[in-house]
């Protein structure tokens, strides 16, 4: 067979062939023997023109390793109704190496699940992009033939699949499978356009497939009852892949309305008036509001805010209504990380000098936040400015 340079300028000599005959003669010549793929169309020139210049571009000529094109097109022509593409490519995998247990093998793969092409994604995400293919019959492989597969039968759903098979790919590679799998769907379109096909005349299967059934005779009962035993999988499939798309779908719908409502509770959160700090469980301040920020002038020395609680207290200078010092276990932090809900008649007000220096008058409620199994896990409180009661 040409290669390289010396293929395409085969291609330009096939474009100048104008009968029938003399077409099927090239393309005799060209193959070393005549596939039964081309022999529908053998009166009609233009289209016979455009099916090899697509074989010779999307699958002779493309760059992706021999033996992953075949496994590839042999995989896919599972869900070809026409049994030539299964059996002369499962035949042409001999011919590369494969035993008759490797091809059942590969045939029988189920197609996978939705979570496994989760798994296929996240683990493509994290590999560096490939500076070379992947061994033949490596788990890589595997894993790329199969996403390749979701590509091929779920496109509309396959957008992640996609992006992070181009990350792994690099460009080229990932332009080559996708031309050949855009090929395949012509090449079976063409195929089952012509069920008279009959893989008995092609030469691979002539050289290739009674040792296949020698090797694996269960492939003899595979190659006659694949149609439905690939349809029952693909409506499973199909449902499942659904179900899980529009599972995403309600996730993602989830994520942007649980988006919005952070955006909204951000904005309500900062207009309050009152001041409002949400703490955690060892009284670190979290969350602090711009009213709280302002009532202690805060921006005045920001770090006040990365202290303990006690190191916050004692800058504050933090003093009960008749102006008498209040020690840790009396401050309103401490109390409501002990457990105190200070609500109602529960609240307390107290004095406090701002961070630049001038006085306010606090009324301040507060309560504990809990875990699932009830241990306090931090908790917020408001403040509301009283100076002028005073």
């Amino acid at each position: 067979m040409c290669t390289g340079i010396s293929e395409r300028l085969y291609v330009m000599q096939i474009r100048e062939s104008s009968t029938g005959d003399q077409l099927r003669a090239d393309i005799s010549q060209f193959f070393g023997f005549l596939p039964p793929i081309f022999t529908p169309s053998h009166e009609v020139s233009p289209v016979l023109q455009m099916l090899l210049q697509q074989t010779l571009s999307a699958y002779i000529d493309n760059s992706l390793q021999p033996i992953f094109k075949e496994k590839l097109l042999a995989y896919l022509s599972r869900y070809c109704a026409v049994p030539y593409c299964i059996v002369c490519h499962s035949c042409a995998l001999r011919s590369l190496g494969m035993t008759g247990g490797d091809v059942l093998a590969l045939l029988e793969t189920p197609a996978p699940t939705a979570q496994e092409i989760a798994e296929y994604i996240k683990t493509f995400a994290a590999i560096t992009p490939l500076q070379a293919w992947p061994e033949p019959g490596s788990s890589l492989e595997k894993s790329i033939l199969l996403s390749a597969f979701y590509l091929f039968l779920q496109p509309a759903s396959a957008e992640d699949c996609s992006k992070e098979l181009r990350h792994l790919l690099g460009t080229v590679y990932f332009n080559h499978l996708a031309e050949i799998l855009f090929y395949i769907k012509t090449y079976h379109f063409w195929a089952e356009t012509h069920p008279e096909l009959d893989y008995t005349s092609d030469r691979r299967t002539q050289e290739n497939l009674t040792i296949l059934y020698a090797e694996k005779p269960e492939l003899v009962d595979f190659f006659s009852t694949y149609p439905e035993r690939i349809k029952r999988e693909v409506e499973m499939r199909g449902e499942e892949y659904s179900a899980h798309k529009q599972l995403e779908e309600k996730l993602h719908r989830s994520e942007r309305e649980a988006a919005s409502r952070g955006i909204q509770l951000e904005t309500v959160f900062e207009a309050m008036t009152d001041g409002v700090v949400v703490y955690g469980d060892d009284g670190k301040m979290l969350r602090v509001n711009s009213a709280y920020r302002k009532m202690i002038t805060l921006d005045a020395y920001p770090e006040h805010a990365l202290l303990t609680p006690a190191m916050r207290g004692d800058m504050l200078a933090l003093r009960d209504e008749h102006g008498q010092l209040l020690d840790n276990s009396q401050r309103p932090v401490t109390r409501m990380l002990n457990g105190e809900v200070m609500i109602g008649k529960n609240m307390m007000d107290i004095v406090v000098r701002a961070l630049d220096g001038h006085e306010v008058q606090l009324n301040i409620s507060g309560t504990p936040m809990r875990d699932s199994e009830g241990r306090i896990a931090g908790g917020v409180m408001i403040f509301r400015d009283v100076t002028e009661r005073r």
